[in-house]
């Protein structure tokens, strides 16, 4: 079981840590009490999805023996109009950085920590669709 410890700072203001022993900041804005100063817990769901699914495209593409010269990923959400205010839809957009790029390997990553490894994004297919996009760039080019 893992266990996370939330503390109020002030306000709508509120740190946190886990088994990491790592403190995160999360805030609001000030209409809901907030000073504006940290990440907002919903931009927090999607930072979780990008790390753990950048992690697991990292070390699928290690055992590939795929080399890059960089890889990003953007991930846009839409939330629900009404309260609670969830997550309807997610895109996920994974940028790679590279010359002679396989394609296909770089789709069956995406795919595999889509569908099988990461668990934040496995999480979230059960209740936003998930899509998915894979770019490839050539080396400096803008992305």
């Amino acid at each position: 079981m893992t266990e996370v410890e939330v503390r109020r700072l002030e306000g709508s203001t509120f740190m946190a840590k886990g088994p990491s022993s790592h403190w995160v900041v999360m805030d609001s804005t000030p209409k809901n009490y907030g000073q504006d100063g940290a990440a907002q817990p919903m931009e927090m769901v999607l930072f979780a999805m990008g790390g753990c699914s950048g992690i697991d495209i990292d070390l699928i593409l290690r055992k590939m023996s795929v080399e890059m010269d960089d890889f990003r990923l953007k991930i846009s959400g839409e939330q629900a109009e009404t309260e609670p205010r969830i997550y309807t839809k997610i895109h996920v957009e994974y940028h790679f950085w590279g010359t002679d790029l396989p394609l296909a390997k770089l789709k069956k990553a995406a795919q595999l920590t889509d569908e099988k490894y990461c668990p934040v994004t496995n999480m979230l297919n059960k209740v936003a669709e998930v899509t998915t996009e894979v770019i490839v760039h050539k080396p400096g080019e803008a992305g």
